[in-house]
């Protein structure tokens, strides 16, 4: 019985054509390297490395389990931001940054608030938010920082059919989502 149900559910097997309808197809790309961070177990010790972004300097900014890091482009670590917790410089869920021209900005989902520090990593304020929910993306350009906020209730959901997802676009430096 088995090996019949195992039969019953298998994938059609579909052989790519001996010649591709795309004239550009099996086309290689070729990677630059242009650093390489070894992770020692001395200067620093990577867990779980994410969300990278390059400065403007060519410094390197990521989180690593909680903290947000700084490593020149040198690959010198210059900070590690934020502790958990729920005071100020501190969040209790996982954080997105934006790394604007002048500032960082943290952005956090519980407590919901943004955190501001300098390009040297020093605290320097945060701002509650006027709204429950949860940050998808938050990036900076031209010195303006934008985020995708969601705020989706599990209760909205139908077990059938098409949901209605609610999702906004903010521009973090407008005063008006800060309490």
């Amino acid at each position: 019985a088995l090996l019949l149900i195992n039969f019953s559910f298998s994938q059609e097997i579909i052989a790519n054509p001996e010649n591709p309808l795309n004239p550009e197809a099996g086309r290689i790309v070729r990677l630059n390297e242009i650093a390489r961070i070894k992770d020692e177990g001395k200067k620093y010790l990577f867990t779980n490395p994410y969300d990278l972004q390059i400065g403007e300097d060519g410094s390197l900014y990521f989180y690593d389990s909680f903290s947000l890091h700084k490593l020149d482009p040198d690959g010198n670590l210059l900070f590690k931001i934020i502790r958990q917790g729920q005071g100020p410089g501190e969040a209790s869920m996982r954080t997105l940054s934006a790394v604007a021209e002048d500032k960082i900005y943290v952005f956090c989902m519980t407590p919901p608030k943004v955190m501001i520090y300098d390009k040297k990593g020093n605290y320097l304020s945060e701002r509650r938010i006027n709204f429950e929910g949860s940050f998808c993306y938050a990036w900076a350009i031209r010195n303006r920082v934008f985020g995708i906020f969601e705020n989706i209730r599990m209760d909205a959901f139908e077990n059938d059919g098409i949901n209605d997802l609610d999702y906004k676009l903010f521009e973090f430096q407008n005063q008006a989502i800060f309490r």
